[in-house]
């Protein structure tokens, strides 16, 4: 619209505590706290940019009750205090507000969003005004209006931003933003201690105000003598809304933003222009590094237009070494006395590039250096100790040219994730930021040359924490090991590969006429739109039992079509449908492209990927291959070993389970394991009450389902859902499982009591998981979900510490020509043995792995041999 003007208002309240609890906890040089204020200003400066306002206006809480405290004492009441760090940062929030030059609005008695309310209720009549508001509280979404006003916020963290108007709010909740104090009035907060109405949830809410709208109209509709309730309201939540109709309309009233109140507010004279004079000067006092050079977009351009050179340079100069402090050419001679003189050499990895800090300058240059300068490079790692980013890169490199990597290094990214697991696949600057306690610059040069000081916090931190031995004598010497099987790879029979592509686009071919055929006409079986259109408004498909997307519409995933197999031959055909076409999407297609090369795929192992220490697999994932279905296992035979070696599959037996009854010290199971009873059918003969010889296999089912249940936290919902019992029977399987096993009870007890009195729980090799109580505290949903995901971060744990030993342990064993390392598929190790000393070999890689770790339940390994994945067989030496 022509001379439109837009008004930005902050909630500087919410930013602040959504801030707080989304970044690290850094400090200024002086020790201040200032994560918080961190978050603010880059979501204010990111919010600046992107939505340029002609005016800003922040609005703030003031210290003391509001009307709502008056009216309801317990508002609020069930939150933890605010730690004495964020309270700090509230009170200096308002001199980085002023810095920005933004005025600020509040007013005792009131909340933040109710200053918002007033501000959006007094601009209702400016002409051509667009109203912003940038908040992390979905209260605010009450006041977006039209196209007016709406709210920019995070879907998670502070990068992540979206921009709600009235449809988003609609697909979001399935009503408008002006109903969503009648849905709190209904469901509640948590939050804000708010009771709504008791027993009434999202769902049976969602639906109250969709079909009536406003409290006051449900209320006058069911007050009525000749009220027919709609199908979904039964008489039981009916009757809870009478009853608590007063907490209904309390409820609403509580959550409705104030738009009343007496405030004076008229649009800012001058149109807003960022100070940043002033924001440069209280960044400086802060250590906001990075926020400093984001104000100048001129300064942002110029870095640009700097990297491009750069990059340019280096396809110009390829195979030579050039000084970037001096942005001038270097020659080798420089290079080898630069970094020997220096005492230990800081080196990473970034895309392409590889940089290295040596005595004096920093160097850059291309893989092809470590070729052309192999002699330097061995007598370099001999001799010195590296600090790597992205280490595992680097170290391909050296063995790629058959250089001996260094043996004294130390990896931050690795390392760091040792010492905090929810660090998984943070980047360098995030990482950096995190234990150096502020906020550091972005630029790579500026980040190698503070590798030392990171190196030096990461291990003070593993210290304090007790963790330093899993870093030293697990994950560090296992990052050689996966940097080797990433260079190995896996050969790919692309014969095969392009076989079975053919076999699976006929076969698709097939299952497409059929499923046309059934639905009657031509239409995109890969359109969930089209495919709903067809089941559910053409063929009438049991829509009622099918839940709907976030947008309102039926959902066809596959969860939901299983409801309706019996009832079309339809669903059955597009299941088929969608196996085969993931099969030739997921699979066939990237693993014959990315073999193009030498014939072989070469996933990457991330080491960092879990919060467990678990291995995962990316590029392409090699631990998620089918193995359910015909077609499905087949593409294992693609697998294939190399010329005069073959497969060995070596794979731990139930070693979750053996963990769990050795870490309980449960006598039942453990006496089970090493006598080879079937646990699972142990388990069902102990709650049934019945022999051994008389477990059927549906019993059997069951026990498995709440043996590995334990180990992933399973409740009583879940063990129904899973094994089709009523909640009745569920709870008494449940009840009588813990009296069977009681020393498993009281171990899940004892760690549910030690995460909530430590905050983290310990594997048994020491790897520790930390939990953030701080945010969950009377809530006893999240609570127990801490709780579950403890008792998992120990079992899993172990199990990876466990695997990753016997890894370590194999690789000092044998020459890396003889036993090659392939693949790690959770408790599954797969190498190619030579042929020649298969027999001998085999037995060796077994015995390793069975007594790498000492459980009360002995580990024991199950092995397969074979010339492809898809036809391994039972293996005994000698035969």
């Amino acid at each position: 619209m022509s001379g439109q003007k837009t008004l930005l208002l902050l909630d500087a309240h919410a930013l602040i505590h959504r801030a707080y609890h989304a970044l690290p906890q850094f400090r200024s040089k002086s020790g201040e706290p200032t994560g918080a204020l961190y978050g603010l200003s880059a979501m204010v400066l990111r919010a600046i940019k992107e939505l340029k306002p002609d005016y800003v206006v922040a609005a703030f809480d003031l210290p003391g009750p509001t009307f709502r405290h008056v009216a309801y004492e317990a508002y609020k009441a069930k939150r933890p205090k605010a730690d004495d760090e964020l309270v700090a940062q509230l009170q200096r929030a308002h001199d980085v507000v002023r810095a920005f030059g933004i005025p600020e609005i509040s007013s005792p008695g009131f909340e933040a969003d109710d200053m918002l309310g007033v501000i959006v209720e007094k601009t209702k009549k400016e002409k051509n005004l667009k109203v912003i508001i940038v908040s992390g509280d979905i209260d605010t979404f009450q006041l977006i209006d039209g196209g007016r006003v709406v709210v920019y916020t995070m879907r998670k963290g502070i990068e992540d931003t979206i921009l709600y108007d009235e449809n988003k709010v609609k697909e979001r909740f399935g009503f408008g933003p002006e109903s969503l104090p009648d849905y709190k009035g209904l469901r509640g907060d948590a939050s804000d201690n708010i009771v709504g109405v008791p027993g009434i949830g999202e769902k049976t809410a969602t639906e109250l105000v969709k079909h009536f709208g406003a409290l006051e109209n449900l209320y006058n509709t069911i007050e009525k003598k000749n009220f027919k309730p709609p199908a979904f309201l039964k008489p039981r939540i009916a009757d809870l809304l009478r009853i608590h109709k007063e907490d209904a309309f309390f409820s609403k009233t509580l959550a409705t933003i104030r738009r009343d109140a007496e405030v004076e507010f008229h649009l800012p004279k001058e149109r807003f222009e960022l100070n940043k004079d002033a924001l440069r000067q209280i960044y400086s006092e802060l250590g906001f590094t990075s926020l400093i050079k984001r104000l100048d977009e001129n300064q942002m351009e110029q870095k640009s237009e700097t990297e491009e050179s750069r990059s340019e340079q280096l396809t110009l100069y390829k195979k030579k070494l050039r000084i970037l402090a001096e942005s001038a050419r270097g020659n080798e001679k420089d290079f080898w006395n630069d970094v020997k003189n220096a005492q230990i050499i800081s080196f990473l990895q970034k895309d392409s590039e590889f940089r290295i800090a040596g005595k004096t300058h920093q160097w850059v240059f291309e893989k092809s250096f470590f070729q052309t300068s192999r002699n330097e490079w061995e007598k370099l790692c001999r001799n010195k100790e590296f600090i790597f980013w992205n280490g595992k890169e680097i170290i391909k490199c050296f063995l790629n040219t058959e250089i001996q990597p260094p043996a004294r290094f130390f990896d931050c990214g690795v390392a760091a994730w040792v010492a905090d697991s929810t660090l998984k696949a943070a980047t360098f600057w995030e990482t950096a930021s995190l234990f150096l306690r502020r906020d550091v610059s972005d630029d790579t040069g500026f980040l190698l040359q503070t590798m030392p000081e990171i190196k030096s916090t990461i291990e003070a931190e593993l210290k304090r924490k007790n963790v330093a031995r899993v870093w030293e004598e697990i994950e560090r010497p296992l990052i050689s090991v996966l940097a080797a099987m990433e260079l190995i790879g896996v050969n790919i029979d692309r014969k095969f590969l392009e076989s079975f592509r053919h076999e699976i686009k006929e076969k698709l071919k097939k299952y497409e006429k059929e499923i046309h055929r059934l639905a009657g006409e031509h239409f995109n079986i890969s359109s969930p739109q089209q495919v709903a259109h067809v089941l559910f408004e053409k063929l009438k498909i049991g829509s009622k039992k099918t839940r709907k997307t976030a947008t309102g519409k039926l959902s066809t995933r596959e969860s939901e079509l299983m409801k309706l197999k019996s009832e079309h031959p339809i669903i059955s055909e597009i299941f088929m449908y969608r196996e085969l076409a993931k099969l030739l999407t997921t699979y066939i297609e990237p693993f014959f492209k990315m073999s193009a090369g030498d014939g072989k795929i070469h996933t990457t192992f991330n080491q960092t990927g879990t919060v467990t220490g678990r291995l995962s697999s990316e590029s392409p994932n090699l631990q998620n291959i089918p193995v359910r279905g015909a077609d499905g296992a087949k593409i294992r035979s693609a697998f294939v070993a190399s010329r005069g070696y073959t497969f060995a599959a070596l794979d731990y037996s139930q070693v979750e389970l053996k963990i769990l009854a050795s870490l309980s010290q449960d006598e039942k199971m453990i006496t089970a394991f090493n006598k080879g009873i079937d646990v699972h059918r142990l388990t069902a003969a102990e709650i049934n009450n019945i022999s051994i010889n008389d477990v059927t296999p549906q019993m059997r089912g069951a026990a498995k389902t709440i043996n590995f249940g334990i180990i992933f936290g399973m409740g009583i919902k879940q063990l129904s859902q899973s094994t089709g019992m009523s909640l009745e029977n569920a709870r008494k399987f449940y009840e009588e499982y813990f009296r069977d096993f009681p020393k498993i009870k009281e171990y899940v007890e004892r760690i549910r009591k030690a995460v909530r009195r430590d905050g983290y729980v310990s594997t048994l090799y020491g790897r520790k998981r930390f939990f953030d109580l701080r945010n969950v505290s009377g809530n006893r949903f999240l609570e127990s979900e801490i709780e579950r995901m403890a008792i998992n971060a120990i079992i899993q744990g172990t199990d990876a510490d466990i695997m990753k030993r016997a890894m370590l342990a194999v690789s000092n064993a044998f020459d890396c020509d003889i036993v090659k390392p392939i693949l790690q598929i959770h408790d599954e190790m797969i190498y190619e043995i030579k042929d020649s000393v298969l027999d001998e070999a085999a037995p060796r890689i077994c015995n390793i792995m069975e007594t790498v770790e000492q459980l009360a339940a002995s580990l024991s390994v199950d092995v397969k041999i074979g010339k492809n994945l898809g036809a391994l067989v039972s293996y005994r030496a000698g035969k």
